[in-house]
């Protein structure tokens, strides 16, 4: 995700936009059987799962404390304060929180918009791409019949 400064950016997302992004959000983690009963388990690498999850649960948490200060009169937004709060409860610091606003406020306008996973390629070995394996060998098979590691 490259950095926008726009100005919807800047804006504490509304109340009812939160919502609707908190249930896309338990939708794509837990999304229903056709059956109608109990739910699928979603394929995400377990990175992404891990930052919807905080991101349902900091909405979640946006969405409780701004409910709560309606009622008693204030209109006051509590985006800082509910992130800051997530963040302390995933064991985390300010840097997760502020991930937090970047990551919920790119998910409200738009749902596609998911966290990018930036350890996904970290993870695979480039010897399971099978044109550079088949280099490697032919490579290997052309030098001798012994090799050593610098090969």
């Amino acid at each position: 995700m490259g950095w926008d400064y726009s100005i919807k950016l800047c804006l504490t997302p509304s109340l009812k936009s939160a919502e609707r992004a908190l249930d896309n959000i338990k939708q794509l983690l837990k999304p229903p059987r056709n059956s109608r009963s109990g739910y699928n388990w979603p394929n995400f690498a377990p990175v992404l799962g891990e930052q919807l999850e905080w991101m349902k649960n900091f909405l979640w948490t946006f969405c409780d404390l701004t409910r709560k200060a309606e009622a008693k009169g204030d209109q006051s937004p509590h985006w800082i304060s509910a992130s800051l709060a997530t963040a302390q409860m995933a064991m985390k610091g300010k840097w997760c929180a502020r991930n937090l606003h970047l990551w919920s406020k790119a998910y409200i306008p738009d749902q596609e918009d998911l966290p990018l996973d930036c350890f996904g390629d970290w993870k695979t070995s480039k010897i399971d791409n099978e044109d550079l394996a088949a280099e490697l060998h032919l490579h290997l098979q052309g030098i001798s019949k012994y090799i050593k590691a610098n090969d």
